[in-house]
C-alpha cells in the first residue's frame, strides 16, 4: 500500500514537472532553479494573476473589456519575454548575466502593470459609495417633506 502511494506521488511530481509553463519554454523550467526559469515563472505568475482577476470580475457581471485587453497584451509581453529568456539561457555566462539583468527590469515592468490590472479589476467591483450616500440623502429629504406635510395637516385639522 505504501509502495503504491509513493509511486503515485512520484508520478504526480513527474507530471507536474513536465507540464509546460508556456509553449515556448522548456518543460523542465517548471521546477528548475536557474535564473532564467525563475524569471519565467515569476512573469507568468503575475500575468496569470491579472488574468484571474479579470475573470473573477467578469463572473460577477462587471464590464471589464478594457482590462481583458490589457491582460491579453500582458500575455503577449510574457510570450516575448519567454522567447528572450530561452535565448538568453544559451548565452555564455557574461552575456547571459547582462541579458537576464535587462530582462529582469522588463519583468518588473510587466509585474507592475499586472498588479494595476488586478487592482483595477477589484476596484471595478466596488460599490459607488458616493452614489449610495446621495440616494440615502434623497430619501431623508423626502421623508422630511412627508413629516412636514403630516405636521401641517395635523396643525390645520386639529
Amino acid at each position: 500500500m505504501v509502495g503504491v502511494l509513493v509511486a503515485v506521488v512520484f508520478g504526480a511530481v513527474i507530471l507536474y514537472r513536465h507540464r509546460p509553463i508556456a509553449p515556448d519554454v522548456p518543460r523542465s523550467w517548471r521546477s528548475s532553479q536557474s535564473v532564467a526559469a525563475r524569471l519565467c515563472r515569476r512573469v507568468h505568475r503575475s500575468v496569470d494573476g491579472a488574468r484571474d482577476a479579470v475573470r473573477r470580475a467578469q463572473r460577477h457581471g462587471l464590464a471589464v473589456s478594457s482590462l481583458e485587453h490589457a491582460a491579453d497584451d500582458l500575455r503577449v509581453c510574457a510570450a516575448t519575454i519567454d522567447r528572450q529568456l530561452v535565448a538568453a539561457a544559451d548565452l555564455p555566462l557574461g552575456a547571459r548575466h547582462r541579458t537576464l539583468l535587462a530582462l529582469r527590469y522588463r519583468i518588473i515592468d510587466v509585474e507592475k502593470a499586472a498588479s494595476r490590472v488586478v487592482r483595477m479589476a477589484a476596484d471595478a467591483g466596488c460599490p459607488d459609495v458616493d452614489g449610495v450616500r446621495a440616494s440615502v440623502d434623497e430619501v431623508h429629504r423626502r421623508l422630511d417633506y412627508l413629516e412636514d406635510a403630516r405636521r401641517e395637516l395635523r396643525d390645520y385639522g386639529g
